[in-house]
């Protein structure tokens, strides 16, 4: 499952997800403008005793600034959840750069 609070959207199951995140997250042009590539950077943390990855988003130049976080379930060794929060201000919460460069 994929959830993005406070959106009420939600994803369930691989085939589902995977058509969300190529048509939106991953897409040239789609909901996050512009060319995908290089358009994302990950940062491992955790959060509620959970794995977790800061999410930054490249701004242009050679910035990524702070966008939100990942938090992922995992179950027998799978993963079972992601819970995508899309707020600029969590990655320095945990510590984390408020911005990266490239």
């Amino acid at each position: 499952m994929l959830a993005m609070p406070p959106s009420p959207s939600w994803y369930q199951g691989r085939q589902a997800i995977g058509v969300f995140a190529a048509t939106t997250v991953f897409a040239d042009g789609g909901m996050f403008g512009g060319d995908a590539s290089n358009r994302w950077r990950l940062i491992p943390t955790r959060a509620n005793n959970s794995p977790a990855f800061a999410i930054y988003q490249h701004t242009g130049g050679n910035t990524y600034k702070a966008f939100g976080l990942h938090v992922l379930g995992i179950d027998a060794g799978e993963l079972t959840q992601i819970i995508s929060f899309i707020d600029p201000s969590l990655p320095t919460r945990f510590g984390l750069p408020a911005k990266l460069e490239k």
